[in-house]
């Protein structure tokens, strides 16, 4: 979180008009570690996040997926 912090102090413009894209190409089952770090971090706000496929491993796990990603990203900062 400190170094997105530096690199977004290098950049022109004001902080509300600077966004992160967090690309996520990881395994099903550490996607979720992931997205809990970034919260942790947080590097939720004002980003948007990239999940490349396999989205889970079955209809349920994608579906588990999904609603525990919705708890901490909206539906419009995700990109499946």
């Amino acid at each position: 979180a400190d170094e997105v912090e530096r690199a977004e102090d290098t950049l022109p413009g004001p902080v509300e008009r600077k966004r992160r894209l967090h690309y996520l190409s990881v395994p099903p089952k550490a996607a979720l570690d992931v997205v809990h770090q970034l919260d942790t971090a947080g590097l939720v706000e004002r980003s948007r996040i990239v999940m490349e496929k396999p989205f889970g491993t079955d209809l349920a796990s994608a579906v588990n997926l999904n609603a525990e990603l919705h708890e901490v990203f909206d539906e419009q900062q995700i990109f499946r």
